[in-house]
């Protein structure tokens, strides 16, 4: 029942061939980085096809305190709002200029301004590079650059999907933490990546009950990436030791939201979620160290009750999607103002899939949650 089955079928086999078993190949060769390499490689290979600019606006390039912006500009704003939108790839491949399919018609639906940024990406730029990049780009904006575009800085949204979604409560979290002002309006998480410990979630498992060896987010994929982003190889060991619950020591577990968040890591019920008996040291000390930094996994934050209203989007085929829920749940909690949305034949990548209906129905759901903060 899995949504644009037949261009999937289609789209996933070019990936699969591409981004696993070529990539596979030089990772054998040459490593982690390489394989990564060769990923970004295909990618832009596939966006440099050009899409065209319609009528209705314009898209140029400017640079808010030294970081690129993709701006998308109507020529006839239906609102003074201003969206900043942070791209996904799990902070290690895409860039700003391969989301002019995703932007230009949501641009369209809520007549904006939508400003892409264009942050750094590891494993080059590890943590916390592509976040202070995305950071300043938006202090920059409710500073002063949102009067050159006729933006009013008290209407600024983030949105962001799965990496980018990560970036967009980061930045909000950050922003509250140093009492900048005008705040965030609100947000939009497009299947975002929320923690590092799901590895054993019904979500990632169900990967390998559902659509094993496909070219979706895979877990193996994800695991390299948050080592990336840690400053870490992403060598197949520690990927290994990822996929194994190995990063996960019994010093992490007695930390307050993980076992908040996290109840089943009981002593009793550590069987049943398959944790290795012998972490990995150093990885453990590591991932309990940064990955519980709510900077990094913002589900670690002890307060989010100042977040702004949040839209929160989750796949049923996306190994992702359970984060989504606690996350959205995490923010109820604190009685912020969320919409949850759940797309059950959704797949994590939908949003960048053309002339998808789902696609289509994703962003209808965005422009009306954002109607009221226009």
């Amino acid at each position: 029942d899995i949504a644009d089955r037949k261009k999937l079928i289609f789209f996933e086999f070019l990936l699969r061939l591409f981004n696993e078993y070529l990539a596979d190949f030089f990772e054998s060769f040459l490593g982690a980085v390489a394989r990564n390499n060769v990923l970004r490689i295909v990618t832009a290979v596939v966006y440099s096809i050009p899409t065209g600019t319609p009528d209705f606006l314009t898209i140029k390039w400017t640079k808010f305190d030294d970081i690129p912006i993709r701006v998308y500009q109507p020529k006839a704003p239906k609102s003074n709002a201003g969206l900043i939108f942070f791209h996904g790839g799990g902070w290690s491949t895409m860039k700003a200029a391969y989301y002019d399919t995703v932007l230009i018609p949501l641009v369209k639906k809520i007549g904006c301004h939508v400003f892409s940024v264009d942050y750094r990406l590891a494993p080059e730029f590890p943590f916390p590079v592509p976040a202070d990049d995305c950071l300043r780009a938006t202090k920059a904006l409710l500073k002063d650059r949102a009067k050159e575009y006729g933006v009013d800085p008290e209407k600024i949204i983030l949105i962001g999907d799965s990496a980018g979604g990560n970036l967009a409560a980061v930045t909000t979290y950050r922003l509250l933490k140093e009492g900048v002002e005008p705040k965030i309006k609100a947000q939009v998480l497009i299947y975002p990546v929320i923690h590092m410990f799901g590895f054993k979630s019904p979500s990632f498992t169900g990967y390998y009950t559902q659509y094993n060896g496909t070219s979706l987010l895979n877990p193996p994929t994800m695991a390299r990436w948050d080592l990336f982003y840690l400053g870490e190889d992403g060598s197949r060991d520690k990927v290994r030791v990822l996929l194994d619950n190995g990063h996960i020591d019994e010093k992490l577990t007695s930390h307050p939201e993980f076992s908040k968040w996290f109840p089943n890591w009981r002593a009793e019920k550590n069987e049943e979620n398959l944790v290795r008996k012998q972490p990995d040291e150093r990885l453990a000390t590591l991932f309990r160290e940064k990955a519980t930094n709510p900077e990094i996994c913002p589900i670690f934050a002890e307060n989010l009750a100042d977040f702004p209203p949040t839209m929160v989007q989750t796949a049923g085929y996306d190994i992702l999607r359970d984060e989504g829920i606690q996350f959205a749940n995490r923010l109820k909690e604190e009685k912020v103002k969320v919409n949850w949305k759940n797309y059950p034949t959704g797949y994590h990548g939908v949003f960048n899939m053309p002339a998808s209906q789902l696609r289509r129905e994703m962003g209808t759901d965005i422009a009306e949650f954002l109607s009221e903060f226009l």
